[in-house]
């Protein structure tokens, strides 16, 4: 992660439950409390929000060493 240093990374990581997601499963949506900060150790999270229809409007894509979710600060 940009910015932080290797003693850093190694407290988060201390501290860090890893979980593993199949593709396409929805770790958290609109209206559920924010509980968790998520991040992205491997893999890609897209983040939506539901349109007319099956459609979906694309509002951020996760990838590697991004943290997502901050809002359970």
């Amino acid at each position: 992660m940009k910015g932080l240093s290797a003693d850093d990374l190694a407290l988060l990581d201390a501290h860090s439950e890893v979980q593993r997601f199949r593709r396409k499963t929805m770790v958290w949506e609109a209206g559920d409390p924010a509980e968790t900060i998520y991040w992205i150790r491997m893999g890609v999270v897209k983040v939506y929000r539901s349109a007319i229809g099956d459609r979906r409007h694309i509002l951020e894509y996760y990838t590697k060493g991004a943290l997502f979710g901050e809002r359970a600060l």
